[in-house]
């Protein structure tokens, strides 16, 4: 018979200090998972302090990841990073309850300090209906070079710097997303590229509490409401 889609998937167990998993794409490395290959990924369980790192190579392609009850800490680095992929789609499974964390929490902002609790070189895009709770005790929240986009999740980010960055857009169309930032809540930063660096918010159910700006967009900033 067919598979069922989700069968297809490779599946990874964190446990504590590492890694178990069953399918291809993955590499365990102590307590580093890497994912280098196109694909769908599901992950549970909990890492005390390691990282998913994703990297496709030089073809980037698309990796879809699913947190299904995942608890990822990381203490001096993105927890989830995307070294390299055409884009990251980040699922919250329904029914699920995940944490990602980078650093330490009441950690100062160190002047150095760069990156978020998720990070991606290139597009991000959130979406399910599962709960995530970001701690981006080294710097900003949920990060993205290029592109974010919030598709849906009940999103909670707690950020020392920026909550959602996305350098070239941030674009929130479904979901709900409470926002607590040290600095700006949601930034987009570049102004050298062609319709780049907007912010759109078109649906969902967005709250901020930030000590800098509640939104700053490097360019323009369009809020629909419906």
């Amino acid at each position: 018979g067919t598979a069922a889609p989700e069968d297809a998937a490779t599946k990874i167990e964190l446990t504590g200090d590492g890694a178990t998993f069953t399918g291809g794409g993955v590499a365990v490395n102590g307590s580093v998972v890497t994912i280098s290959a196109a694909g769908e990924y599901s992950v549970s369980g909990t890492l005390d302090n390691g990282q998913i790192v994703i990297n496709t190579g030089d073809e980037a392609m698309k990796v879809t990841l699913t947190l299904n009850n995942a608890s990822i800490t990381c203490l001096d680095a993105p927890a989830i990073m995307v070294e390299k992929a055409d884009k990251l789609k980040l699922v919250l499974a329904d029914g699920s309850d995940n944490t990602v964390t980078s650093g330490v929490e009441g950690a100062a902002l160190s002047a150095d300090a760069s990156g978020a609790a998720i990070f991606s070189n290139d597009d991000l895009d959130i979406e399910g209906s599962g709960k995530l709770t970001v701690n981006g005790y080294i710097n900003n929240g949920i990060a993205s070079k290029d592109d974010l986009k919030i598709q849906g999740g009940s999103i909670i980010v707690n950020a020392v710097n920026n909550g959602l960055r996305g350098a070239d857009s941030v674009q929130i169309e479904a979901g709900t997303l409470v926002i607590s930032a040290g600095n700006d809540g949601i930034k987009s930063a570049t102004t050298d590229k062609d319709g780049k660096g907007f912010i759109t918010v078109n649906g969902g159910d967005v709250t901020v509490s930030a000590s800098g700006d509640g939104i700053d967009a490097a360019t323009t900033l369009d809020i629909y409401t419906h």
